[in-house]
Protein backbone atom coordinates (compact mmCIF):
# COMPACT_ATOMS: atom_id res chain seq x y z
CA UNK A 1 0.00 0.00 0.00
CA UNK A 2 2.89 2.14 0.69
CA UNK A 3 4.61 1.84 -2.37
CA UNK A 4 1.27 2.49 -4.62
CA UNK A 5 0.81 5.39 -2.51
CA UNK A 6 4.95 6.53 -3.01
CA UNK A 7 4.01 5.77 -6.98
CA UNK A 8 1.07 8.08 -7.12
CA UNK A 9 2.97 10.82 -5.36
CA UNK A 10 5.86 10.28 -8.17
CA UNK A 11 3.73 10.96 -10.92
CA UNK A 12 1.81 13.91 -10.18
CA UNK A 13 4.89 15.16 -9.42
CA UNK A 14 6.38 14.58 -12.88
CA UNK A 15 2.94 15.13 -14.56
CA UNK A 16 3.02 17.98 -17.22
CA UNK A 17 0.70 20.68 -16.50
CA UNK A 18 -3.07 20.87 -17.55
CA UNK A 19 -3.29 22.07 -20.83
CA UNK A 20 -4.77 25.81 -21.12
CA UNK A 21 -7.99 26.10 -23.31
CA UNK A 22 -8.88 28.71 -25.42
CA UNK A 23 -9.84 29.71 -28.30
CA UNK A 24 -7.89 30.27 -31.75
CA UNK A 25 -8.85 34.26 -33.20
CA UNK A 26 -8.34 35.74 -36.19
CA UNK A 27 -7.26 39.43 -36.88
CA UNK A 28 -10.09 39.63 -39.62
CA UNK A 29 -12.79 38.43 -37.55
CA UNK A 30 -15.03 35.28 -36.93
CA UNK A 31 -15.12 34.60 -40.69
CA UNK A 32 -11.57 34.70 -41.31
CA UNK A 33 -8.89 31.53 -40.91
CA UNK A 34 -6.13 31.11 -38.36
CA UNK A 35 -2.85 29.49 -40.28
CA UNK A 36 -1.41 26.50 -37.77
CA UNK A 37 1.80 25.78 -38.96
CA UNK A 38 3.45 22.73 -38.37
CA UNK A 39 6.35 23.74 -35.99
CA UNK A 40 7.97 26.82 -35.21
CA UNK A 41 10.51 27.02 -38.09
CA UNK A 42 7.46 25.59 -40.79
CA UNK A 43 5.87 29.47 -39.42
CA UNK A 44 9.00 31.11 -39.65
CA UNK A 45 9.25 30.02 -43.19
CA UNK A 46 5.48 30.61 -44.08
CA UNK A 47 5.47 34.19 -42.93
CA UNK A 48 8.65 34.90 -45.17
CA UNK A 49 7.17 33.15 -48.34
CA UNK A 50 3.77 35.18 -47.68
CA UNK A 51 5.53 38.63 -47.28
CA UNK A 52 7.30 38.21 -50.60
CA UNK A 53 4.15 36.66 -52.49
CA UNK A 54 5.15 33.14 -53.23
CA UNK A 55 3.39 31.05 -54.66
CA UNK A 56 1.08 29.12 -52.19
CA UNK A 57 2.19 25.55 -53.63
CA UNK A 58 5.33 25.92 -51.64
CA UNK A 59 3.74 27.12 -48.35
CA UNK A 60 0.52 24.94 -47.75
CA UNK A 61 3.06 22.17 -47.09
CA UNK A 62 4.17 24.20 -43.77
CA UNK A 63 0.62 24.43 -43.02
CA UNK A 64 -0.88 21.72 -40.47
CA UNK A 65 -4.87 23.33 -41.04
CA UNK A 66 -6.47 26.05 -40.79
CA UNK A 67 -9.66 26.33 -38.80
CA UNK A 68 -12.20 29.81 -38.37
CA UNK A 69 -11.54 31.78 -35.85
CA UNK A 70 -13.45 31.44 -32.50
CA UNK A 71 -12.72 27.78 -32.85
CA UNK A 72 -11.84 25.83 -29.81
CA UNK A 73 -8.19 24.49 -28.78
CA UNK A 74 -6.07 23.18 -26.62
CA UNK A 75 -2.72 25.13 -25.12
CA UNK A 76 0.06 23.12 -25.02
CA UNK A 77 2.33 22.67 -22.31
CA UNK A 78 5.56 22.99 -24.14
CA UNK A 79 6.60 26.33 -25.65
CA UNK A 80 8.12 26.89 -28.79
CA UNK A 81 9.10 30.26 -28.38
CA UNK A 82 8.36 33.65 -26.44
CA UNK A 83 5.31 34.56 -28.83
CA UNK A 84 4.41 31.45 -29.95
CA UNK A 85 1.64 28.86 -28.84
CA UNK A 86 1.70 25.05 -29.31
CA UNK A 87 -2.20 24.51 -29.99
CA UNK A 88 -4.30 21.39 -30.00
CA UNK A 89 -7.49 21.98 -32.31
CA UNK A 90 -10.83 20.64 -30.27
CA UNK A 91 -13.51 21.23 -32.66
CA UNK A 92 -14.73 21.60 -36.08
CA UNK A 93 -13.28 20.22 -39.29
CA UNK A 94 -9.85 20.55 -38.01
CA UNK A 95 -10.97 18.69 -34.67
CA UNK A 96 -7.19 17.02 -33.44
CA UNK A 97 -4.58 19.55 -35.66
CA UNK A 98 -1.55 20.30 -33.58
CA UNK A 99 0.74 22.61 -34.55
CA UNK A 100 2.28 26.40 -33.51
CA UNK A 101 0.09 29.46 -33.81
CA UNK A 102 1.48 33.33 -33.04
CA UNK A 103 0.56 34.19 -29.13
CA UNK A 104 -1.81 36.85 -30.40
CA UNK A 105 -4.26 34.19 -32.53
CA UNK A 106 -4.47 32.50 -29.34
CA UNK A 107 -6.71 33.58 -26.94
CA UNK A 108 -7.68 32.50 -22.85
CA UNK A 109 -10.88 32.61 -21.57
Amino acid sequence: MVAWLALLASLTLVAPPPATTGVLIASGGADQRVLVWKSAAAMTEGRSLLRAHADLERIIPLVACAPLSGTAALEGADEPGDTLRGVLVTQGEWAGCRGVVEGEYFRRP
